[in-house]
């Protein structure tokens, strides 16, 4: 193939192909945080996780239950569980589509750690109900039985 076939190619795909940044599809701001914080819970960074999912919320409360799903994780991993429970709450409150039922087990297990077993519980349940890929099932089923047996001593 000569450069010229290339070239000729090359123009046939620029003019199929959509453009990545275009009026059309706006980047939402805060989009490029929300990844970075994807990212830093990958890698277990739980402050740098943190530290973006605030910033990205900052910009766009509305826009990304998938930042408060993150800053959920985040601080449930540094054991503030406060910001847990209010973000997870958050993004249960934006998420119609229960897209993120990890925001359920976060809640269920928040809750059980504060002594709130009654909603601990059936937080715990939906998470089980919803999820398609029960990641944590075993977690949230044994917390589930230990608050069952506490309960009917």
């Amino acid at each position: 193939m000569n450069w010229e076939s290339r070239s000729r190619n090359w123009a046939g795909l620029e003019k199929r192909t959509p453009p990545i940044f275009s009026p059309s599809r706006p980047i939402r701001a805060g989009a490029p945080l929300v990844h970075l914080a994807g990212l830093a819970i990958a890698a277990q960074s739980w402050e740098e996780a943190a530290s973006f999912t605030a910033r990205a919320i900052a910009l766009a409360p509305g826009d990304f239950p998938r930042a408060w799903l993150y800053d959920a994780r985040a601080n449930f991993m540094l054991k503030r569980l406060e910001q847990t429970e209010s973000s997870a709450r958050r993004v249960i409150d934006l998420d119609s589509g229960h897209a993120f039922p990890g925001a359920e087990y976060l809640l269920g297990m928040t809750l059980a750690a504060r002594g709130d077993s009654g909603e601990a519980s059936s937080h715990l349940r939906s998470y089980l109900e919803l999820a398609r890929r029960v990641k944590f099932a075993e977690p949230a089923r044994r917390r589930l039985a230990e608050m069952t047996a506490e309960s009917k001593r």
